[in-house]
């Protein structure tokens, strides 16, 4: 048995090494099984990061009400107030809308001029209604009524 060394007799020394040894073993299985749970914790994390991101990409805007357009046709402004395209057009004559803005050839109405126009109705004492005219059952429902010869 050339190239070994012959185990050395129990001593103190030995047993102090051995206990040493033993000690950085179990810090170091200790330090392991905290690594794994940080490594779970960031595990967990990062899916919770990732699941807040999706969310926030979907959400929706928080003045859901509001059209997905800043600049409203006629139509979409009616279909906002409750009133028909003409009717758009007509309390625009009045003055009771807001005037549209021109853009090339075509004429949109500003979402907050909309949204002022109805907040100041409102604080006023009218709703929407008021900007809508008279209600549906006192139009003229035909041309007849409406003072047309049939």
């Amino acid at each position: 048995m050339a190239g070994k060394k012959p185990l050395p007799a129990s001593t103190p020394a030995l047993k102090t090494e051995l206990a040493a040894v033993t000690d950085v073993a179990v810090a170091m299985n200790d330090a392991m099984l905290q690594a794994r749970t940080v490594l779970s914790g960031l595990k967990d994390l990062t899916e919770h990061i990732s699941m807040v991101v999706d969310m926030m990409a979907t959400a929706r805007d928080p003045e859901a009400e509001r059209p997905h357009r800043l600049l409203l046709t006629a139509a979409e402004v009616g279909n906002v107030l409750g009133m028909s395209e003409s009717t758009v057009w007509r309390r625009t004559g009045d003055g009771s809308l807001p005037k549209p803005v021109r853009l090339g050839g075509a004429t949109r109405w500003r979402w907050t001029d909309i949204k002022d126009a109805v907040a100041r109705l409102r604080s006023e004492g009218g709703d929407a209604e008021d900007l809508a005219g008279r209600p549906e059952e006192d139009r003229p429902s035909s041309r007849k009524d409406r003072g047309h010869r049939t």
